[in-house]
């Protein structure tokens, strides 16, 4: 109804979220300066009105610019001695700010070229140990599992947890070795032995016929 579009991501996964966690952080960082985290609610209208009017670096512009075409009025310009500019001259400087602004690509921190390790017989193997990245208890395994794999993808497996599908990021599993039980030994026994002839190879008789 609204027209909003709803994109689901990987958890714990923030790659695909990195605008929202470097806004996240940010905001995180605004209410730990605050040094009043049992009233952080109170701050949060504050502190969302600082953030929405600074100046990004890769456009030089806020958001609050880019939403209404200039800069908000904070509660220090009520008490401006500045006279209010006319009508024409507020649209003519719209018009300016609306035709200087251009699309800017977000320019990503760190080494883009940076990869994950990943096992090369994640592509072949049934099962996979899933990295546990939720607050783990002491002494306690790095890895839940093993699960077995329904599907895979380029970036994502989707796996079978407790009887329902999950989609998981590849830099978060590992390939699951099965130690070989009887039934496996036996079966390779059978398999590796090489198959018998199904037809008795004629034979020659090389003794003298009598005279």
């Amino acid at each position: 109804m609204l027209g909003i579009q709803r994109l689901r991501t990987s958890a714990y996964h923030p790659q695909a979220n990195g605008v929202v966690e470097r806004w996240h952080r940010s905001l995180k960082a605004a209410l730990t300066a605050r040094l009043d985290s049992a009233n952080w609610v109170r701050h949060l209208p504050t502190i969302l009105l600082g953030l929405r009017v600074v100046m990004r670096e890769d456009n030089k512009a806020s958001t609050a610019e880019l939403v209404y075409g200039r800069t908000l009025r904070l509660p220090g310009d009520l008490f401006s001695d500045n006279q209010p500019a006319e009508t024409k001259a507020i649209l003519q400087e719209l018009r300016d700010t609306f035709r200087s602004l251009q699309p800017a690509l977000f320019h990503h921190t760190g080494n883009l070229n940076t990869r994950m390790f990943v096992p090369k017989t994640l592509s072949t193997y049934t099962h996979v140990f899933l990295r546990h990245d939720a607050v783990r208890r002491p002494l306690t395994p790095t890895y839940d599992g093993p699960y077995k794999v329904l599907r895979r993808g380029e970036k994502v497996f989707t796996i079978k947890m407790d009887d329902r599908e999950t989609t998981v990021t590849i830099d978060r599993l590992k390939t699951a070795y099965s130690l070989p039980t009887e039934d496996n030994l036996s079966l390779r026994s059978i398999t590796n032995t090489p198959p018998q002839p199904s037809h008795q190879e004629p034979t020659t008789n090389t003794s003298e016929r009598p005279s």
